[in-house]
């Protein structure tokens, strides 16, 4: 599993957490400077993404919290 964040000309962002495959998709449609929109899934869903709205894009291993407390 992957983090992920997608930053759009607007100034939004969009992140998640992708699986392995999908991130690897992401990542080659990004490079492939797409003209149509692209379908991902994450752990929350379906996203799809107009490649024109897209500024940059993000990947970062998952960082597994630890608990804090007694």
């Amino acid at each position: 599993m992957k983090d992920y964040i997608i930053w759009l000309k607007s100034g939004e962002t969009i992140s998640g957490t992708m699986a392995d495959e999908e991130v690897e998709r992401l990542k080659q449609w990004v490079k492939s400077i797409p003209q149509e929109p692209g379908e991902f899934n994450d752990n929350e869903g379906s996203l799809v993404i107009m490649p024109e709205r897209v500024e940059a894009v993000a990947i970062n291993d998952t960082i597994v919290m630890k608990q804090i407390g007694y």
